[in-house]
């Protein structure tokens, strides 16, 4: 939930890193202290951080994964991955939430074919106070063959051939920009008209509905994809451009302005 199709496609085709915030910071900073404060509770368990190691990979399979550390517990090796959880996150109550047992999955998996030696994942959950939580992962193929035929298929259907993955419920509109980061050709492209009109619904409500605003530009410019124009019934609506500054342009895709025309109204 935290990353859309869009954005992880931007990240592996057009190297467009995601910014941090400032809870992925506090994650980083927290990290050891975290790892420290769950070794402290147990006298058999050993620790060794991950922190600036290269991961491990699969490069047939386009899979690699960077835990956030390696340990031994009563003995057995484990893959550990920490978590710094909003004390207000109710998620956890139940147990560590689908997507984070997927991702000790897939790292067991690598793991395992690496040739390194882990029995099972933990996970490692910090709520804030003295409240840490361990969840036991066991191994799980028909999970790690699930999650991997995934990671296998978005590599084959966008990554490769670089084609965008269609807008996801987790995708905005920054994302699509990030995912089309491409040069001017001047190319047009013809837009169904309800695109354009959900945009100029959605614009006249901004302040009201800014969510629904950003979802219509999401769907606009996923429609333009690398296009610069959007037309209906071959009249130009909408354009999508490098702005000029003070006599140059800047870097094209830096500074990309979605903008309708006057044409458009006749479509509202």
């Amino acid at each position: 939930p935290y990353a859309s199709a869009l954005s992880v496609y931007a990240v592996k085709v057009e190297d467009q890193v995601q910014p941090e915030t400032r809870a992925m910071r506090a994650g980083k900073i927290l990290e050891r202290g975290i790892l420290e404060l769950w070794a402290s509770g147990d006298e058999s368990c050993q620790v060794q951080p991950a922190s600036g190691h290269q991961g491990w990979s699969l490069p047939e399979f386009h899979m690699s994964c960077t835990p956030d550390a390696l340990a031994t517990l009563g003995g057995s090796p484990v893959v550990a991955e920490v978590k710094n959880v909003s004390p207000q996150n109710r998620s956890w109550d139940d147990g560590p939430p689908l997507y984070y047992v997927v991702q000790v999955q897939v790292q067991l998996g690598i793991l395992r074919a690496c040739d390194v030696p882990a029995d099972y994942g933990v996970l490692v959950s910090y709520h804030g106070g003295d409240d840490l939580r361990e969840f036991k992962v066991e191994p799980d193929g028909k999970l790690f063959e699930l999650a991997s035929a995934k990671i296998q298929a978005f590599w084959r259907e966008h990554v490769i051939p670089k084609i965008p993955p269609a807008p996801d419920k987790y995708a905005t509109a920054d994302d699509v920009r990030r995912a089309w980061r491409k040069e001017l050709t001047g190319k047009a492209v013809e837009v169904e008209p309800a695109l354009v009109a959900r945009l100029i619904e959605a614009k006249a409500a901004l302040k009201v509905h800014e969510y629904t605003h950003d979802e219509a530009s999401r769907d606009l410019l996923a429609a333009l994809g690398d296009a610069e124009l959007a037309q209906v019934n071959g009249l130009t609506v909408a354009t999508w451009k490098t702005i000029k500054r003070k006599g140059y342009t800047v870097e094209p895709g830096e500074s990309r302005r979605l903008t309708l025309t006057k044409a458009a109204e006749g479509l509202a």
